[in-house]
């Protein structure tokens, strides 16, 4: 798809987002609506309220684009995609922190066209936080206020102040430690990126792979706000691949002349 101008739609899909947070949020703090998936991890009916709330409205916004969502993928696996232009979704990233009430979870949603992230966004249910970005701009928009632009443009300075992931393992510390990067935050969900995109840390290394719709709008923001998500060769991390799971990467808060590789 071509010429696909995003623009029009981000007070929709703002409103849409603020909607199924506000869903998000009637569910919190409920012991009985939490289920384990067959990997183990965690899904709840917060999880299928949300997504059902964004598929309906992105469907309606804009009816010929696929959309891959987490739990829908998770109950019915697609094996090819029609084309390269999707919608990517997790109706809760980091159903985790939703579970056990500590606030690190968000809504993700980016567009993804001929397999490049050009529209992202996160939203943060427990203070309706929204995140917006597309490769050239981007912005935060926090509860009855004008949207701020995020722009990093200071270079990045040594010793770089990494955020990482909760799930903090010994190979991760010695990448850290190797690359003498500054620990200075666990972070869960892609509000990593929304952190990064903000210009509080510097980067996030992720020494694992991961499914697409845990960094596809975190990709498309940093973009905006002038960093960037790159694999572990220093090339841009690709969508659509199989599985829709992603190589490990490491994303930057401004966009690296010399990447770590």
């Amino acid at each position: 798809m071509k010429n696909f101008n995003i623009q029009p739609y981000f007070e929709k899909l703002c409103d849409l987002a603020l909607e199924a947070s506000k869903k998000i949020m009637s569910f919190y703090g409920d012991p009985y609506g939490t289920m384990r998936k067959k990997d183990g991890s965690f899904v709840t009916l917060a999880d299928h309220a949300s997504e059902d709330i964004i598929l309906k409205k992105l469907k309606e916004l804009t009816p010929n684009i696929e959309i891959i969502s987490e739990e829908t993928f998770a109950d019915n696996p697609i094996t090819q995609l029609q084309n390269g232009d999707f919608w990517c979704v997790d109706p809760i990233d980091g159903t985790d922190g939703f579970v056990n009430q500590n606030d690190m979870f968000c809504i993700n949603i980016a567009l993804i066209l001929n397999y490049i992230p050009i529209f992202g966004l996160i939203a943060h249910p427990p203070t309706e936080k929204i995140w917006i970005g597309t490769d050239k701009e981007a912005w935060m928009i926090e509860k009855n206020q004008s949207p701020q632009k995020l722009c990093n443009t200071n270079p990045m300075k040594a010793p770089l102040k990494a955020v990482t992931s909760t799930h903090y393992t010994p190979r991760l510390q010695h990448f850290i430690e190797e690359n003498q990067f500054q620990h200075a935050q666990k972070l869960g969900s892609a509000l990593k990126f929304c952190a990064l995109a903000e210009g509080q840390y510097d980067i996030y290394p992720r020494l694992s792979a991961v499914c697409e719709w845990d960094i596809a709008a975190g990709d498309a923001i940093l973009k905006g706000a002038g960093g960037c998500i790159l694999d572990m060769q220093g090339k841009p991390v690709t969508y659509g691949n199989d599985g829709f799971k992603t190589k490990p990467f490491i994303a930057y808060s401004k966009s690296p002349s010399n990447p770590f590789v």
